[in-house]
């Protein structure tokens, strides 16, 4: 055992598919911060994937 210990998920949503929508904002805004073109379009994939998940969640 080296004492590291992995996080655990403490993320509790409010109402459903709110952290989808919350990860699909995140990956808008690194998509714009971002300057290399094929990382910046796989984000807005990820995103538009995490927009479907938040829809479908409610």
């Amino acid at each position: 055992m080296t004492g590291i210990t992995r996080p655990t998920n403490t993320f509790k949503a409010a109402e459903p598919g709110a952290h989808a929508a919350e990860q699909a904002e995140r990956c808008r805004r690194l998509s714009k911060s971002t300057s290399d073109r094929k990382t910046s379009e796989m984000l807005i994939l990820m995103a538009e994937d995490y927009d479907r998940q938040a829809k479908a969640a409610g």
